[in-house]
């Protein structure tokens, strides 16, 4: 296709490029997968979640988590200081490689957390999914039966809105009871799911093949564990979820 002449004179065009030819693009600091992020890493101090985050200096980029409620509400509300996230994540990823090598280990934690949300979601969760929806049917027809008399002029405008109203109210609470059902149900259906992903693809590997895991994979076994990580001002980490209760991981080194 024929191009046209933009105006430019040819020599212009390549002492630009002779100009910018050994220029290389800044790299991002931030670019990174955060293994901890997404709600894992929390504060042992004040409970409130661990948000990762940057700075880059001469020497270089750093990376850390830190308290978000330090980070918000300032020093004195959370003694709780930042943890260089290089620091802090091989730790915690030693800790659960150990464990999945063991996969009785691992699906004797799994079955637990699993029959736990069973309990919750058990006994009369369908009944009382029941009642619930019945509750909606029956506020509908009251609202339609409410604005039928209104039409005939048999109740005030006034009358039909405190109706409409109440029953309102009673529709919001049937909605939300609702929904927490299906919550529930939901959360037992996925940790089956991430269980049984988990037992086939991380459970009983090999340490070489757990050691060459990708950030992402790891994040990922996390998820599917129900890790919850607690970070401590004196560089102690405790761990929980599919794994069992609260234990202590280790004494990371400092920044």
């Amino acid at each position: 296709m024929p191009v046209p002449d933009p105006g430019v004179p040819r020599e212009w065009v390549d002492a630009a490029r002779g100009a910018i030819k050994d220029n290389r693009r800044p790299p991002f600091s931030n670019r990174r997968f955060w293994e901890l992020s997404g709600g894992l890493l929390y504060c042992g101090c004040c409970g409130h979640v661990m948000r990762h985050d940057f700075r880059v200096s001469e020497d270089g980029a750093w990376f850390y988590y830190r308290c978000q409620h330090r980070w918000q509400n300032g020093i004195d509300a959370c003694p709780n200081k930042g943890f260089n996230a290089n620091k802090l994540e091989p730790p915690v990823w030693q800790f659960v490689s150990t464990l999945l090598q063991d996969p009785s280990k691992a699906r004797a934690g799994l079955e637990v957390m699993i029959e736990q949300e069973r309990n919750r979601t058990r006994g009369d969760a369908e009944r009382e999914e029941k009642a619930w929806l019945d509750r909606l049917a029956e506020a509908d027809q009251m609202r339609r039966g409410f604005q039928e008399q209104a039409a005939k002029g048999l109740m005030t405008l006034d009358e039909l809105a405190n109706r409409l109203e109440e029953i309102e109210e009673a529709r919001k609470t049937a909605r939300s009871q609702l929904a927490i059902l299906n919550e529930s149900r939901q959360r037992l259906e996925e940790l089956e799911r991430d269980g049984e992903a988990l037992m086939e693809r991380y459970a009983g590997a090999v340490p070489e093949v757990l050691e060459n895991l990708t950030p992402e994979e790891r994040h990922r076994g996390y998820k599917m564990l129900r890790l919850k990580v607690l970070a401590y001002p004196d560089f102690r980490l405790e761990v929980n979820g599919v794994l069992g209760s609260a234990q202590e991981v280790c004494r990371f080194e400092p920044l």
